[in-house]
């Protein structure tokens, strides 16, 4: 991630997306700053502009992190426009 000089910490959070009977539980780690690079592949609405990274990746249940499969990069990217 870029910018360790201007923003030496990356936050992390999880997130869980429900969608019918499945769940959905990914970890997300981003960098955001007012000076860091605009990100223009992160896109929620036309007014919104994210300055810095962004990584996403999927939970288990038995290890930390698990490859992503099936819908999992559809509810990801989903997750990213909100």
């Amino acid at each position: 991630m870029d910018g360790a000089v201007m923003q030496p910490y990356v936050h992390d959070c999880s997130v869980m997306v429900r969608e019918g009977f499945n769940t959905y539980t990914f970890r997300v780690f981003f960098k955001r700053h007012m000076y860091l690079k605009i990100n223009t592949t992160v896109r929620a609405h036309p007014s919104v502009i994210f300055r810095g990274d962004l990584v996403i990746m999927k939970e288990g249940s038995r290890y930390d992190f698990i490859n992503m499969l099936g819908r999992d990069s559809v509810v990801a990217d989903w997750l990213v426009s909100r």
